[in-house]
């Protein structure tokens, strides 16, 4: 669930936690499922995306230097991809 998604536009997909791999770059899971949520907590959008897929979107966006840091003291290391951009290949 990414909660500041309805604000940014971007889902922030976690690939590494404290300087080790994590996230999209560990996962074993054929598919991640993601939840958009309002500010109210009502949900706007929930859908899943084969992990394959995911990773080759994410490493893409990592290349061309769209990443955040984030967490309790900026532990987590995240690539923003912009869900607009989900939502044309994946139906919600």
């Amino acid at each position: 669930t990414d909660r500041l998604t309805v604000k940014t536009g971007n889902l922030a997909v976690e690939f590494r936690y404290r300087g080790r791999p994590s996230g999209i770059q560990t996962t074993k899971s054929d598919e991640y499922f993601f939840v958009i949520v309002e500010e109210n907590g009502s949900i706007r959008y929930r859908f899943n995306i084969p992990t394959a897929r995911l990773k080759k979107i994410a490493h893409s966006r990592y290349k061309d230097g769209f990443t955040i840091r984030g967490g309790q003291n900026n532990d987590s290391e995240m690539v923003l991809v912009p869900v607009e951009l989900l939502l044309r290949e994946y139906r919600c």
